[in-house]
């Protein structure tokens, strides 16, 4: 699961973070600072963990990302 958080879901979440500041401007870049745990250690997101806990199935990860936005 690890190696797949890495080799997959990480890169899915830049590409999303990508798509996100194309669309609405650089401050949505922090949809996934989260605290505790999360990509970026110490923010105020509490929807999104990381790849690995937050990437489930398609619509409800979409659901995750727009709840974490």
């Amino acid at each position: 699961m690890s190696a797949w958080s890495w080799g997959e879901g990480e890169p899915w979440a830049n590409a999303m973070s990508h798509a996100l500041a194309e669309h609405y401007g650089r401050w949505s870049v922090g949809w996934r600072w989260a605290h505790d745990e999360g990509d970026f250690d110490g923010g105020p997101v509490g929807y999104w963990c990381c790849p690995r806990d937050s990437i489930t199935t398609p619509q409800e990860t979409l659901a995750r990302v727009v709840a974490a936005l």
